[in-house]
């Protein structure tokens, strides 16, 4: 990474290699040996200081490869070239940005997608905004291969992204409101095996709320989405598989000296397993503590107990998610000595 003269540019390189190695098996259908996914990915970013604010020009390669025991996938290796540029600025009471991105997919092909949005400052205390995007994405390696999961015929998702906001700020109180609607084709749901939903719509209201003051730092957040399906069909309208249309979080930590405490209340309604809404399970709220004690400035330890009322739930059919937890953790982090 380097930086001068109102040019800032980063060069990144990293390396992930997943394997998943079938040791014994009671099925006929599913080969002894290792399935592996191999991901390399460069990028280069720039960032210019212009008298319109920030602009930011990228270039960036992905290339992806997964080998399987017995008969290789009919594609087993691509390669993903993208180039982009964004803009972000503001004068007076007026705040934009705006960006644009070509993807090159070796398997998919070419894919365009953008984003624009705008601010005002309507008062010091209140400011409205709002913003449209497209977007393109491929489905994993995972999704497409992974044995007993994936789909090889599956296809890329494109949506239409809207947004109108509403942010009030006073000292260190936020409140934001929005109203987004996400419009998506070939809709990849989640779960093994899926299928792509040729139209669906995700629309709602989103509130969020943000407050520091005396060592307290709190937050909460509300989602009512409606996930549906808007496909002609039997499942016309129905809610898409595992998306609960509610979502609250509300955390809050405090700090006092070497000590820290915190907490995060997590609730969510019902959702479905299955396209036709028939799989139901039910909502669930839970509630995760948390304690740090630094007595040294490079080490922290700590405690954390999550889902503290033991509550029973699932968010895939037949899959209990865990109990209560305990970890206690001890972090070193080395610093610089002067």
């Amino acid at each position: 990474e380097r930086q001068g003269d109102g040019w800032r540019t980063r060069l990144s390189w990293g390396r992930s290699t997943d394997v998943y190695d079938t040791l014994a098996t009671a099925s006929a259908f599913t080969p002894l040996g290792a399935t592996k996914t191999e991901q390399t990915q460069l990028g280069w970013e720039n960032t210019f200081a212009t008298p319109v604010g920030r602009l930011l020009a990228l270039v960036e390669r992905i290339e992806q490869r997964v080998s399987r025991p017995g008969q290789p996938y009919s594609v087993g290796d691509r390669t993903i070239d993208a180039i982009g540029l964004g803009q972000a600025g503001e004068a007076g009471r007026h705040a934009w940005q705006g960006g644009v991105r070509h993807d090159d997919n070796s398997q998919f092909g070419g894919q365009t997608t953008g984003s624009l949005g705008y601010g005002y400052t309507l008062t010091p205390t209140l400011r409205a905004g709002a913003s449209y995007g497209t977007s393109f994405v491929a489905p994993s390696v995972n999704q497409l291969y992974f044995p007993g999961f994936g789909t090889p015929t599956l296809q890329p998702e494109e949506g239409k992204h809207g947004e109108l906001s509403l942010r009030w700020t006073s000292g260190t109180q936020t409140l934001r409101g929005a109203w987004v609607d996400n419009r998506i084709r070939s809709y990849i749901p989640s779960g093994p095996l899926p299928v792509n939903v040729p139209s669906t719509r995700i629309d709602g209201l989103v509130l969020s709320w943000e407050g520091r003051g005396a060592g307290l730092v709190a937050g909460a957040s509300y989602e009512h989405l409606d996930p549906r399906n808007t496909t002609d069909g039997p499942n016309f309208g129905k809610q898409l598989v595992r998306r609960a249309k509610d979502a609250f979080r509300m955390g809050a930590d405090w700090s006092v000296g070497q000590y820290s405490f915190g907490g995060t209340l997590s609730a969510f309604s019902e959702r479905f397993e299955d396209a036709a809404n028939t799989l139901r399970m039910g909502g669930f709220t839970t509630l995760d503590l948390r304690a740090d004690w630094r007595y040294d400035r490079e080490w922290v330890a700590g405690v954390r107990v999550n889902n503290l009322a033991g509550k029973v739930y699932e968010t895939a059919y037949g899959f209990n998610q865990p109990g209560r937890e305990m970890f206690v953790t001890l972090r070193w982090a080395p610093q610089a000595r002067r």
